[in-house]
């Protein structure tokens, strides 16, 4: 079980993928209005604060990076969407760190898949009507430096178009 604390609003994520689609939808409709809304800290079960808070600008897409903690790879790679999204006057980018599951999987990952990246940078799924990215495992066997932020850069281009 997830808890999701947004704004001044806690849910326990019992049916995480209906929640975890109603808050991101309610993120990004205060994004759209321009409100200032906190992401705060989402928990696994039994473990720590799992988000890096960030805030919601006006006029800005929010694009949401779902990625494992503890996962070397994934922390290499996560940081460069945040990095090309710096660069972008129309797209924040949240960086949600997830403790894997049991299996090793993250609980994000049963999300819908509506599209991939060619660079395998990770899957790209749609949350509502909240463009997201999950780096995957297959993400993870790519390196960061053989990435690189050009192509971030191109996937986040598909993803905000």
């Amino acid at each position: 079980m997830l808890t999701l604390a947004l704004g001044f609003q806690v849910v326990r994520l019992k049916q995480r993928n209906a929640v975890l689609e109603a808050n991101v939808q309610l993120s990004t409709r205060a994004f759209m209005r321009g409100t200032a809304l906190p992401l705060l800290p989402v928990q696994a079960a039994g473990g720590r604060e799992t988000v890096l808070p960030s805030l919601c600008r006006a006029r800005r897409r929010l694009v949401t990076v779902f990625t494992q903690r503890a996962c070397k790879a994934c922390e290499r790679v996560a940081p460069l969407w945040e990095e090309v999204a710096r660069s972008r006057k129309d797209v924040d980018v949240v960086t949600v760190y997830v403790d894997a599951g049991p299996d090793k999987s993250a609980p994000a990952s049963s999300l819908p898949v509506f599209m991939t990246t060619a660079a395998n940078l990770g899957t790209f799924v749609r949350v509502g009507s909240a463009p997201s990215v999950m780096i995957t495992d297959s993400a993870c066997r790519v390196d960061a430096a053989a990435v690189g932020a050009e192509g971030v850069r191109s996937a986040l281009g598909q993803l905000t178009r």
